[in-house]
């Protein structure tokens, strides 16, 4: 939106090369400044590496495949309180600083590591899994045995979880962000401004 961004024609018309997750296309049909061309590449993953698994590979399971590491900026509570009404797993990949909690008891302070009757006297984070750092052959292994893959980002993001979970047939989870739209009907998407009780209707019924 040029209106938003007064700058951004200026910054790119002097440039060689741009790399932005803004849509340049639209952008520039509305600029009155056309001093530059642009180039559309579609964003993809290695399908030698990332794709279906095989007849003879196991079979997808109820577990949602999470790439991580600022949780409060990703969703990671709000995902795992819903996952663990449906008995869905949170498989949690990230760096061994980015673990959700490590806590046992309730005096966590997230609301997904308070013991809940709803839950059998059990807290949500007992659903999440934390796999740290994997290769990308045992990544790759996470998402074609996934039935979801999370790129829930609550604001900008490329989200290429969710490309790579594409190609492995896992659906991501996207938000209603414009840097996310491409994704049309290939994601489960969630509206960002759902509050917290609205997004948990909405996951539960996606992982029915």
């Amino acid at each position: 939106n040029e209106s938003l961004n007064p700058n951004f024609v200026k910054a790119w018309s002097g440039a060689l090369f741009v790399a932005t997750w803004q849509d340049l296309n639209s952008y520039h049909q509305s600029s009155s400044a056309r001093s530059f061309e642009v180039l559309e590449l579609p964003w993809g993953a290695n399908p030698d590496k990332f794709r279906p698994p095989g007849e003879s590979g196991r079979a997808r399971q109820d577990h949602v495949v999470a790439v991580s590491t600022f949780h409060d900026h990703e969703s990671m509570e709000e995902l795992l309180l819903a996952a663990a009404h449906t008995n869905v797993r949170v498989r949690h990949i990230g760096a061994e600083t980015a673990k959700f909690c490590n806590c046992t008891s309730i005096w966590s302070s997230h609301q997904a590591c308070t013991p809940r009757a709803s839950l059998g006297g059990k807290a949500a984070c007992s659903w999440h899994d934390a796999l740290g750092r994997l290769s990308d052959a045992a990544l790759v292994q996470e998402l074609q045995t996934a039935k979801w893959a999370s790129a829930l980002r609550k604001f900008e993001g490329f989200e290429m979880v969710g490309i790579e979970a594409l190609f492995c047939g896992a659906r991501p989870l996207v938000y209603d962000l414009p840097s996310y739209r491409w994704y049309s009907k290939n994601a489960l998407v969630v509206s960002s401004l759902l509050v917290p009780g609205q997004f948990f209707s909405e996951v539960t019924e996606y992982f029915k």
